[in-house]
């Protein structure tokens, strides 16, 4: 049996009679401990708030009251120290009692004995801790795997499955209760030119650089990437973000996308990375769709408009006729851009109890002359859906 058992670690032994406490203490100095005594409860209490104990040595019966009742305070508190009772009655209830708060000495003890059950107190003790400190470590390794299932690796922010997830869960919500949802999606302008000028890694840099600035950009603080029954912020794939906005109509999701694009284009997102604009399509739910895919589809429509409306700009609620009917003689074919003018925007009337709804600027009769914002209201023939044989061009950078 090692004689520094106690190494590092304090005991208090709580005792009314002198004699029993002193060879406690002598017996636990023996084995290494720091130790500390107290002579009744409230003495106990004390110096238990004062300091932590790793071992507590305490008599069943006191003069103001049962060693019981303190193990039982301190296992209530969840306090991380072992627990010996000793007692003088060697009953088959105060056994069980002492046994459920730790463990149990009958005085007079042998001396040998008693060592060895401070000693299995001790590896109880260490073997307790061992398991916390294994417990937290899964659950920080649990958090990571878990992390790494739903954020998106490059900028921190949810990822392309869990957003999908997150946009299924808003729209079954809204089914059940009647409330709006919307939707923005935000792409970066001209984005393979500045991958061509700074190279990939400073075209990551530039993602991960425009991700952090969303998460923590004054203007759209209120949209954080892991919020409780929040708006989601999201790496939509390569050079596309999305925000989904619950409880929020189009109205207020157009002003929230403006916002954004204007904060973008005046920020420096880094020392050595280009200014930048972005587009963004807005659609909402259940407005333009009805469903999650729709939902998406119906944003990805305006976002690809807004891009060949000319960059940098906002337009929102295209769910249809975004592609271009088959040129005259049955040859399928498709535009590479659209004429901005044969998209007439119109501003949106503002919903009443709808988060965003009534901000300056939107819903006015000067939204649809607002700079780079375009909204439109044109309903879907098809459910957003393109028409067999019909094809948009390829979205402009």
């Amino acid at each position: 049996m090692s004689d520094a058992v106690g190494d590092g670690l304090r005991a208090l032994v709580v005792d009314d009679e002198e004699v029993v406490r002193s060879v406690v203490l002598e017996v636990l100095e023996g084995m290494g401990f720091a130790v500390g005594p107290a002579d009744s409860l409230s003495d106990a209490r004390k110096k238990l708030g004062a300091a932590a104990w790793d071992l507590l040595v305490v008599d069943k019966n006191l003069p103001d009251g049962s060693g019981l009742e303190l193990a039982h305070e301190l296992g209530a508190r969840d306090v991380d120290a072992q627990i010996l009772v000793m007692s003088g009655y060697a009953t088959i209830s105060s056994a069980v009692e002492a046994l459920q708060a730790g463990d149990y000495v009958v005085k007079p003890f042998d001396l040998t004995d008693f060592r060895a059950r401070l000693q299995r107190a001790v590896e109880g003790l260490k073997l307790r801790r061992a398991n916390r400190r294994l417990l937290s470590e899964l659950r920080e390794k649990n958090a990571i795997l878990e992390g790494l299932a739903t954020r998106d690796p490059l900028t921190g922010l949810d990822n392309h499955a869990s957003f999908q997830q997150s946009v299924r869960k808003e729209i079954a919500r809204g089914q059940r209760y009647g409330a709006p949802c919307a939707l923005v999606l935000a792409s970066i302008d001209r984005f393979r030119d500045i991958n061509a000028s700074v190279g990939f890694s400073g075209g990551d840099a530039l993602l991960r650089a425009l991700g952090t600035f969303l998460l923590h950009s004054g203007r759209v603080s209120d949209v954080p990437s892991y919020p409780a029954d929040g708006d989601v912020l999201a790496r939509f794939g390569g050079d596309t973000f999305a925000v989904l906005l619950p409880e929020t109509d189009r109205t207020g999701a157009a002003t929230r996308a403006e916002d954004l694009r204007r904060t973008v284009a005046q920020a420096e997102l880094g020392t050595g990375l280009p200014r930048i604009t972005v587009s963004l399509g807005v659609a909402a739910f259940p407005k333009d769709a009805h469903d999650a895919e729709a939902l998406i589809a119906a944003t990805a429509i305006s976002l690809d408009a807004a891009k060949e409306a000319g960059r940098n700009r906002l337009i929102g609620g295209r769910t249809a006729g975004h592609e271009d009917r088959a040129p005259r003689g049955g040859q399928a074919g498709c535009s590479g851009a659209l004429d901005a003018r044969r998209r007439l925007p119109r501003s949106l009337p503002a919903h009443r109890g709808s988060r965003g709804a009534g901000r300056a600027g939107v819903g006015g009769a000067g939204a649809a002359h607002r700079p780079g914002l375009h909204l439109h209201s044109r309903r879907a023939r098809d459910g957003g859906a393109r028409r067999p044989g019909a094809c948009a061009g390829p979205r402009p950078a």
